[in-house]
């Protein structure tokens, strides 16, 4: 149960997350979390270099991790 709260909370952040990057943004987000491509499959698929999709991955990360904590600050536990 715990476990399905905090993918529902992971799931909420990444939706405010979209509205807050660009369509291509989110689309290396996506496929890199979730499809789980790497750097190189994304930067041909999107015809970027794999330093952009790095570059692009590392904001994306700051980005969430500023969203998740202004939306859970201390009251969000990690799994045992």
């Amino acid at each position: 149960m715990k476990l399905r709260r905090q993918q529902e909370a992971v799931h909420r952040i990444l939706a405010l997350l979209r509205q807050h990057i660009s369509p291509s943004s989110y689309r290396v987000c996506h496929m890199r979390w979730m499809e789980q491509r790497t750097i190189q499959q994304i930067a041909m698929d999107l015809h970027l270099t794999p330093e952009r999709v790095s570059y692009r991955l590392h904001r994306l990360k700051k980005r969430f991790r500023l969203l998740f904590d202004q939306t859970f600050g201390n009251s969000f536990s990690p799994l045992p």
